[in-house]
């Protein structure tokens, strides 16, 4: 399984914007202090101020997320689902997700969504799945509102509700988030859930195929072919056609997201 690269990212705490050195922020983590615990983690993870240091930042995650930080705990869940620096657990993944969800952190609440989503490192259970996704979702976390609006469309452990579905694509796309984009131009050009529209299917297609989706290259490539929401050029749907191909060809096998994708 790849890692949980499109939600499960590390906080990056900015020094700059605190003026605090390392010698000051380690003496605190030293003296037992959570949050200067969770900067040094920081540091050691993303090489601000020391080299990179994935065992120490580690342990000073440990270290924070043992005192109840919420951030801590998530990034600690983030490097036991990805065996960074400590063999893969998913079990103990999903222990420190739900410890930093309870807590209220977006990411976190979304990333257990996907846990029992998918069963991993817990049994599935799509009921809690679409709980918590709501939770995530309702803080502005795109992962979150992308996978709500999926659960929608699908009617997995609710209604089937394609308005709801548009929504929350909408608001995932709107932060950004790709496979979101995508799945909101499909929704523009077949009119699920909102009125058709061919010019806004090609924006959010656009938007995602700039965002190297490969689904969304190839059919932006075909609506440049027919000129669908946009003024035919052959030449242009030439491009995206080869874009798409190029992309295709890097992934070993279709994602579970991506099957989602083409049955959109």
């Amino acid at each position: 399984m790849k890692k949980w690269a499109y939600s499960f990212v590390l906080f990056i705490f900015c020094l700059i914007a605190t003026g605090q050195s390392f010698e000051k922020i380690r003496k605190e983590a030293e003296q037992g202090s959570a949050s200067a615990q969770f900067r040094l983690g920081e540091m050691y993870s993303n090489g601000l101020e020391v080299p990179i240091d994935k065992k120490l930042s580690f342990s000073w995650y440990q270290k924070s997320a043992k005192q109840g930080h919420a951030r801590a705990e998530y990034n600690l869940g983030v490097l036991y689902f990805n065996g960074e620096s400590v063999p893969s657990d998913k079990k103990q993944a999903f222990y420190w997700h739900l410890k930093s969800a309870k807590q209220g952190l977006a990411i976190a609440q979304s990333s257990i969504g996907d846990m029992y989503y998918k069963g991993l490192g817990t049994p599935m259970n799509k009921k809690k799945a679409l709980s918590w996704f709501k939770r995530g979702a309702r803080q502005g976390d795109a992962s979150g509102q992308y996978y709500l609006g999926l659960m929608y469309y699908a009617g997995e452990a609710t209604q089937i509700n394609k308005k709801k579905a548009f929504k929350w694509f909408k608001r995932s796309a709107q932060l950004n988030y790709k496979k979101a984009q995508f799945n909101l131009g499909y929704l523009y050009y077949n009119g699920i859930g909102t009125k058709m529209n061919k010019k806004k299917a090609y924006y959010w297609c656009r938007k995602s195929a700039a965002q190297e989706l490969w689904i969304a290259q190839f059919n932006l490539g075909n609506m440049y072919q027919e000129g669908v929401g946009v003024s035919r050029s052959e030449k242009l749907a030439s491009y995206w056609y080869h874009r798409a191909f190029e992309n295709r060809k890097m992934l070993p096998k279709l994602t579970r997201d991506e099957m989602e994708l083409w049955k959109y």
